[in-house]
């Protein structure tokens, strides 16, 4: 006989999905802000080596970022696994 859906559960699962989405989301948004910051340094400015430190600069802050929200997805997939 199958075992019926447990709704306590089912509810879990929506939230977690739920914050997943948000997590994908804010993720998206550090990629997006970063390739947008890299765009204007090579676009405004001319001085290469300004342009590499800067651009390493914004890289770290970048990594920084976008780690925790990695970490939180992983966090998140090994407990919403059965």
């Amino acid at each position: 006989m199958p075992k019926l859906p447990n709704p306590a559960h089912n509810a879990y699962v929506d939230d977690v999905y739920s914050v997943i989405r948000h997590v994908l989301h804010a993720i998206g948004e550090i990629d997006y802000q970063h390739a947008a910051d890299i765009h204007n340094i090579d676009k405004n400015s001319s001085d290469e080596a300004i342009k590499r430190y800067v651009k390493q600069r914004i890289r770290s802050a970048y990594q920084t970022r976008r780690q925790a929200y990695i970490d939180l997805l992983q966090t998140l997939r090994v407990h919403q696994q059965p």
